[in-house]
């Protein structure tokens, strides 16, 4: 009896010890695959970089605001995978990935690096309904555990973190579009901000934009209007949730200054 227990011992430390390395190894894994997948993105960054003289005239903005972050030459992306559709860079943050487009293929990039290989990771996509022009621009990214793609998203909950990351820019063959984050909020799936595309009238969008700011934990103060574009970022939370970060296309009035916390 004592003996057979031993074995039984025996057997459970040898599982267990099979079961350590195995994690190990799948996380020895994972840790290099999300590495050259930076990589990728660092490549494609520097590939694909607009002289600083270029990038000014390509933003169209001030010296002081177009330092602020790298332009990227879209046409010479669009040549590597016409998939691509613009760049999404978030400035002092890991955020500065290409945004891919497959209407006919609409997860395509869900799991697949921007060469179209296999990536758990993937690319940001936008949703298959959206054109570049869309008054709302909902751009998907995983939420990864290291904080990379959309992983960050949950630190906009905090207002300091949100003003000190308010501005993004999104890049597409047309220019470069300067965004500020106007709210935050945890969302159904099925949420209807999700077909909040193209509302037709004043009214439409109005309605649509008072339903987000209802739902949201933080908010600017910023309204927008029939005519601003908006660009929403989204990724996964607990269970059939979303983490939505809304920003609205700047304009040159000032913005309000607050941070409102909506209980």
């Amino acid at each position: 009896m004592r003996q057979r227990a031993k074995i039984v011992i025996a057997v459970l430390s040898l599982l267990l010890v099979a079961a350590t390395c195995f994690s190990i190894r799948e996380a020895w894994k994972e840790t290099i695959q999300r590495k050259q997948e930076q990589e990728t993105f660092e490549m494609l960054d520097q590939e694909s970089a607009l002289p600083a003289e270029k990038a000014e005239a390509e933003a169209d903005k001030p010296k002081s605001d177009a330092a602020e972050v790298v332009c990227h030459d879209i046409a010479h992306l669009r040549a590597s995978n016409p998939d691509c559709i613009g760049w999404l860079s978030i400035p002092d943050t890991c955020i500065s990935y290409p945004v891919m487009l497959t209407p006919d293929e609409p997860q395509r990039y869900l799991h697949r690096d921007f060469y179209g290989s296999y990536s758990y990771a993937g690319v940001p996509f936008l949703d298959y309904h959206c054109t570049t022009e869309n008054h709302n621009l909902i751009i998907y990214g995983h939420n990864m555990r290291d904080g990379s793609m959309f992983g960050g998203l949950k630190a906009y909950f905090d207002r300091r973190y949100l003003t000190a990351h308010q501005k993004l820019y999104f890049e597409t063959s047309s220019g470069m579009r300067t965004f500020k984050v106007f709210a935050v909020a945890q969302l159904n799936k099925t949420d209807a901000w999700y077909s909040f595309l193209c509302p037709a009238t004043a009214e439409v969008y109005d309605t649509g934009i008072q339903t987000l700011l209802s739902k949201a934990a933080l908010w600017t103060g910023q309204q927008p209007r029939l005519g601003d574009q908006i660009l929403t970022r989204s990724t996964c939370a607990d269970h059939d949730q979303r983490l939505v970060v809304a920003a609205v296309e700047e304009r040159q009035e000032l913005l309000s200054p607050y941070i409102s916390i909506i209980s």
